[in-house]
């Protein structure tokens, strides 16, 4: 179980990076894009894991708290209310949060992995769980975020459009 913390530490520190090196090289209209309606722009899933932040630091707060109550989290009614434009700011606010996080992830000890609460929608949960689910949630969004970027080249790509099947969102 040691190594699930190291795991989830090293994916932690990577993804800032990542959403940093995206928003420094890419311009904003390719990162604000969305790729179908209804669908989040890479920018609107930079904005999810800013505002999940504070959202998964306060669960390993509360499992470490032995607090036995999760709560749930709509993503949809966040992102809604968020405020930031700027997606070298946003960027660096996550890399900010982060550390702060990571920090708090180095209080972790394995035996806490076992620690139990019920979330409200889920049911029963570990600290465990929560941090597989943490390093799940940052890969997904950055490989959403990724696709998304994809589209407008996956479209324009022609007859090569057949080998990007699996990256095509089909709009």
């Amino acid at each position: 179980m040691e190594k699930l913390i190291r795991q989830v530490e090293a994916v932690l520190q990577a993804t800032p990076e990542r959403w940093r090196a995206l928003c420094e090289a890419l311009p904003a209209e390719l990162l604000q894009r969305r790729p179908k309606p209804g669908e989040w722009s890479a920018a609107e899933c930079l904005r999810h894991l800013v505002q999940t932040e504070s959202v998964f630091s306060g669960r390993i707060r509360g499992f470490l708290a032995s607090e036995t109550q999760v709560k749930r989290f709509d993503p949809d009614a966040a992102l809604e209310t968020a405020s930031v434009s700027d997606v070298g700011q946003l960027a660096e606010q996550f890399a900010e949060l982060r550390r702060e996080t990571l920090r708090l992830l180095g209080q972790v000890r394995e035996e806490d992995l076992g620690r139990r609460a019920q979330h409200e929608e889920y049911g029963p949960v570990t600290l465990g769980n929560l941090l597989h689910e943490y390093a799940a949630h940052d890969l997904n969004h950055t490989m959403q975020a990724e696709r998304a970027l994809a589209q407008p080249f996956v479209q324009g790509a022609g007859g090569w459009r057949r080998s990007l099947a699996g990256i095509d969102d089909g709009g």
